[in-house]
């Protein structure tokens, strides 16, 4: 290949397969409530993260205020998996980019067939090992795409905050069966956490 330049290169092709990537059946995912998860607040249970409603109308998980960061969950996928990336709806309207909306969080996983409570790190480099669970990913919410501050967002950042964000899961992780959810800090910078919906991408294989 001959540049406007006259400046040559070779072609390479390669031939690429996608991943198999499956959306994980959310009606068979179940709490699994460990000692150590934080306690629900405003009666939202932990069965409302994946009942399917996404908008600020519904309920979501809601922990109770003031609690010891990170805010916990754990639930039961129903399936073992292999997860390449999630999808995460944070609380909208009058809530987004405040309030108990994660900015800061981990997800942990565990392919044990009923894994032990562990008190999960407010911190801790992915791949760490606690007990029967390993670190699969820390992840931080994008900042307002309109660049303003989140407590002076628009309407655009709102639909945004609607439309779902997704997450990459890196690659070198393994088979997963339960998730743990640890939120570090919200936009609020207060001690609790809230969230809408949460959908999971990966391989059964």
């Amino acid at each position: 290949m001959v540049d406007g330049y006259g400046n040559t290169s070779p072609i390479v092709k390669y031939d690429i397969s996608p991943f198999p990537e499956t959306l994980l059946d959310k009606s068979k995912f179940k709490a699994y409530k460990l000692a150590s998860d934080s306690e629900i607040g405003f009666n939202w249970p932990l069965t409302n993260l994946w009942d399917g409603h996404t908008d600020g109308n519904s309920d979501g998980w809601h922990t109770n205020l003031n609690i010891k960061l990170p805010a916990v969950c754990t639930f039961d996928l129903g399936v073992k998996a292999k997860l390449f990336r999630f999808v995460v709806w944070e609380r909208p309207d009058q809530y987004a980019y405040t309030a108990g909306n994660p900015k800061e969080f981990s997800m942990w996983g565990s392919i044990k067939s009923n894994p032990r409570d562990s008190v999960i790190p407010l911190i801790a480099p992915v791949g760490t090992v606690v007990g029967d669970w390993v670190n699969l990913g820390n992840f931080q919410y994008p900042s307002p795409p309109s660049g303003l501050k989140p407590s002076m967002i628009n309407a655009d950042d709102n639909i945004f905050v609607k439309a779902g964000v997704n997450f990459n899961v890196p690659l070198n992780n393994k088979q997963v069966k339960f998730i743990r959810i640890a939120v570090k800090s919200n936009w609020s910078g207060q001690n609790y956490a809230h969230l809408m919906e949460v959908a999971f991408y990966g391989s059964l294989k």
